[in-house]
Formats: structure tokens, C-alpha cells, sequence
């Protein structure tokens, strides 16, 4: 980030000490490009806004809702950017706010990328896991 943000500077949230601050200017224009307000109108599929003032571009977040074509909730809340990426409170309220068929207790399966057989595991088991795909990350629980 080119300013302070304590998410990406704090070990104990975001910071990863291997991860450095840099972006491939060759994206730079993908990135300022990139117009996801436009296919709003297309999206049929169920969707759930969870958003605030203090985010990232709340007048797109109402554009887009407004523009969709079906079904949708907007969840306005109170906090930051990086709060609802793992404040305990802010992660609450989003999983609260995603309709209970939705939720089911660690089935989750990766079988549409790499194939095989669907099969259940721990939250916690998944996690560490993906830790050691991302050296340098924290551990739950530190």
C-alpha cells in the first residue's frame, strides 16, 4: 500500500513478513480499467452486500446492488476496509447476514479445481493447510 494502513503493517492481522509491498506496473491499467459496475444487470445470482461508508467505493457498492437483476441484500454496516477482514465483530456480521442454507458446517470441497472426491475437514484443519501453501503467514491463534 502507499499509505499507512494498519491491516497490511500489523504481524498480528495482515502483515506476512515474506510478502512485499510491490504491484507489476504492467497491471496498472487492468486495475483502473476494470469497469465491474456495467455487468451488474446480468448477475442473476443470489447476492449479499456487506459494506460501510468507511470501505472502498460505497457509491459502487449501492450501483452495483441497485443494478442487479436478481435477488440481493445490502447489509450497510459500520467500520473500515480492512476491519471485515478480520475484525471478530465484522466477520460476525457478515457470516450472520449470509442466509443459513448457504452455511454448511466444513464441506467444503475444492473438487472443481483439482478434481477427485468431495471431502469434509476440519475449519482448523484447512487452515493450517493453506498455512503451508503461504510460508511466513501467521498461526491461528498467535
Amino acid at each position: 500500500m502507499y499509505f499507512e494502513l494498519d491491516y497490511y503493517a500489523d504481524p498480528s492481522r495482515g502483515a506476512v513478513p515474506l510478502w512485499r509491498n510491490e504491484m507489476a506496473e504492467l497491471s496498472w491499467l487492468y486495475w483502473l480499467t476494470f469497469d465491474g459496475l456495467s455487468a451488474a444487470g446480468r448477475v442473476s445470482t443470489p447476492t449479499l452486500f456487506v459494506h460501510s461508508d468507511d470501505c472502498v467505493l460505497p457509491d459502487n457498492a449501492h450501483t452495483v446492488h441497485n443494478g442487479l437483476a436478481g435477488p440481493k441484500q445490502l447489509v450497510w454496516a459500520e467500520g473500515g476496509q480492512t476491519d471485515f477482514y478480520d475484525r471478530p465483530d465484522h466477520v460476525a456480521l457478515a457470516v450472520d447476514a449470509a442466509p443459513s442454507t448457504s452455511r454448511r458446517p466444513c464441506d467444503w470441497t475444492y473438487t472443481d479445481l483439482w478434481g477427485g472426491e468431495p471431502a469434509e475437514i476440519a475449519a482448523d484443519d484447512l487452515v493450517e493447510q493453506w498455512q503451508g501453501l503461504l510460508p511466513g503467514s501467521p498461526r491461528r491463534g498467535t
